[in-house]
């Protein structure tokens, strides 16, 4: 994929790796110490079990309650230490992709921007827009990642909602300008509404890639359970379960109700319009 013509950004990179080594141990730290507490609490009640077990014979149901319900709040403690990190931003690679400092790649969750050149693909429509976009919101910058409910994809990337310490919403930012479109995907759906929200706005302001937005005929079978939408003569529509089938007239209906191209039946963005020069 082409990286635009940025530079690599060496000046200030050593200082960005001690910003985000810093932070990041700040967060591993905190969750940590959280760890460390929840492995003391759980030795105790071992211990406490060991005793109960041999000198109280009839407390064993009543310890056995108070253990099952000390397992569920410890299953509940140890993802939530680890939900949010921070991280320094190095290198914006496309419009919703970024690499820190510490060389871990964030895809943001729960929307798409137009891909960058790649092998033997040109760059889709509105990519350089978005990456510029994304650059003049994360470059060089310490951002927050709140990792989702699936914090990963198959690519090894860390999947995340990112914020700006002034509290910019930056997946929400890129979709409100227009440059990115709304991509639901279970189990990582905890700002779906407010997403949709704001492209909702980008479409009625034509922004970005809804400026002059050509309202031509298409018919589309959209997925209600996975929220992608089809080429009626794809074969994934056809095995689309009846009562999860729906209908739209054309594209604009289908994105402003929250659906997604399936990449099956859309490898490509051919219903953009090259940007205005």
């Amino acid at each position: 994929m082409s990286l635009f013509a940025f530079r690599r950004p060496f000046e200030g990179l050593r200082a960005g790796r001690a910003k985000s080594r810093n932070s990041t141990e700040h967060s591993y730290g905190k969750c940590y110490k959280t760890t460390y507490r929840l492995c003391v609490l759980s030795v105790s009640a071992v211990i406490v079990a060991s005793w109960v077990n041999l000198m109280c014979p009839g407390l064993r149901i009543f310890y056995c309650r108070i253990t099952s319900v000390w397992l569920i709040l410890l299953a509940m403690a140890a993802p939530a230490a680890s939900a949010e990190q921070w991280g320094y931003v190095r290198w914006v690679y496309d419009g919703d992709t970024v690499i820190l400092s510490d060389d871990r790649r964030v895809r943001y969750i729960g929307i798409n921007a137009p891909e960058m050149a790649r092998e033997q693909h040109p760059a889709e429509p509105y990519a350089k827009a978005a990456t510029r976009a994304n650059r003049e919101l994360v470059y060089r910058k310490r951002t927050l990642l709140e990792v989702g409910r699936e914090p990963a994809d198959r690519y090894g990337r860390i999947l995340a909602y990112v914020f700006l310490p002034d509290g910019r919403f930056v997946n929400e930012a890129l979709v409100r300008s227009g440059v990115a479109v709304v991509l639901p995907k279970a189990p990582n759906l905890k700002y779906e509404k407010r997403l949709l929200a704001a492209q909702r706005k980008a479409m009625s302001a034509g922004k970005g890639m809804w400026h002059n937005w050509r309202h031509c005929r298409t018919r589309l079978v959209g997925n209600g359970r996975s929220k992608r939408f089809h080429h009626p003569s794809c074969s994934r529509a056809a095995r689309i379960h009846p009562k999860n089938r729906v209908l739209f007239e054309n594209l604009w209906d289908a994105f402003w109700d929250g659906y997604a191209p399936a990449r099956g039946c859309f490898p490509t963005t051919p219903w953009l319009r090259r940007p205005p020069r």
